[in-house]
């Protein structure tokens, strides 16, 4: 479906849904940029009202109107505003479409800077704080540790277990380096070389 078979039908439907308010008058046509492509939702506003409407995602609009003279403006960030002059008179169906120039917008530049931490920074500064402070009052300790290793390999581009490792050990540590691993068991499957 073509861009104006959809904007024919939105206007159909629209029309239909409205047929009540007699004395509207219609303002339709396409929003585009410097390059022919259409803005989807460029805002639309009547001056000196509540009226306005939105293009949709192929650039068309449709506004009504009742009878009399109106500044239509039509805006988009990035592009320069432009301001429609209309007479409406009876029973009219007005098509007007609006090509928008591009602008450069200049901001000035924004500095942050962190005053304060957040609470997950201070949880971790203060767990690196403990952490060392706890280190530096270690002078010895003994552990038990458990390892359980599995080997696998790759057969016929299949991976598959090939051996497995359990071991019980104990470790002693003096400062400032006497460290020993003393393993008290250990359990392999016969396959593990």
């Amino acid at each position: 479906m073509t861009c104006n078979e959809k904007f024919l039908r939105s206007f159909i439907f629209y029309f239909m849904l409205n047929i009540s308010v007699i004395d509207a008058q219609i303002i339709s046509g396409k929003v585009t940029n410097d390059f022919g492509q259409p803005l989807l939702y460029t805002n639309i506003s009547v001056l000196n009202s509540n009226t306005g409407t939105t293009t949709n995602e192929d650039g068309f609009y449709l506004l009504k109107l009742s009878q009399g003279s109106f500044k239509i403006v039509f805006s988009y960030l990035g592009y320069r505003n432009d301001t429609l002059n209309v007479n409406i008179s009876n029973n009219i169906f007005l098509t007007k479409d609006i090509q928008l120039k591009s602008i450069s917008l200049e901001m000035d530049v924004v500095y942050v800077f962190p005053t304060d931490l957040n609470i997950a920074e201070e949880i971790i500064l203060r767990a690196l704080y403990e952490k060392q402070n706890y280190l530096s009052n270690l002078k010895n300790y003994i552990y038990d540790a458990y390892t359980k290793s599995s080997l696998k390999v790759l057969k016929n581009d299949t991976l598959i277990s090939a051996g497995l490792l359990q071991s019980l050990s104990k470790g002693y540590y003096r400062y400032p380096n006497d460290f020993q691993e003393v393993v008290l068991a250990k359990k392999q499957t016969n396959n593990f070389n």
